[in-house]
């Protein structure tokens, strides 16, 4: 009795190919969305700045984003051969003799630049705030509830202002509009 071979990619090509655009889209969406939030990011700590904030709430979550591009650039190049393998119906023996090992070794930087770069980003605003006078309040999480927030005022007295926290906690809106809605106390002498 005669065996034959079947290759398995033949059966795979259409999960293959989804797999592919998956990535594609995922890697794009990644990439537009972290764009986006570093950009408002970066425009509204620039706003607060400029405007002598009493209260700036730094979101320390998206400064992962400014380490994730090799990382997304591995993830397009695996989703675009992903697809190639599911169109063509054969995978492409140079791309994996010398390509495949170096992708995976782009994809582990990647991901440990994503955690340097959220170290280096947060570390960044910190200098920067507190070249401008601000400083960070100790218990951000207790102030607003929130994992990944940093809060920073003008001073500790207002860090001290139970308005303060229960303007974070029980916000109208998003806490990064808390100079909205909130104001220090006239005499800081009174806040406990």
């Amino acid at each position: 009795m005669k065996t034959t071979h079947v290759d398995k990619t033949q059966g795979n090509r259409l999960l293959l190919a989804l797999g592919g655009v998956f990535f594609i889209v995922l890697t794009i969406g990644l990439g537009v969305i972290g764009s986006c939030l570093l950009s408002n990011s970066h425009q509204r700590y620039a706003e607060w700045l400029s405007s002598d904030a009493h209260v700036i709430v730094v979101d320390t979550g998206t400064s992962i984003f400014y380490g994730n591009p090799l990382l997304l650039i591995g993830l397009f190049i695996i989703g675009c051969y992903g697809a190639y393998i599911g169109v063509r119906g054969h995978r492409n023996q140079w791309f994996d003799k010398h390509c495949l090992k170096p992708l995976g070794g782009v994809i582990v930087a990647g991901l440990v630049l994503m955690f340097v770069g959220k170290y280096y980003g947060n570390t960044y605003w910190d200098q920067a705030l507190k070249t401008e006078g601000y400083i960070q309040c100790n218990g951000s999480f207790a102030l607003t509830g929130k994992w990944a927030i940093d809060v920073w005022a003008q001073s500790s007295a207002i860090c001290m202002d139970p308005n303060l926290k229960d303007a974070l906690r029980h916000s109208k809106g998003s806490v990064y509009k808390i100079n909205d809605y909130y104001s220090p106390p006239e005499n800081m002498a009174d806040v406990p």
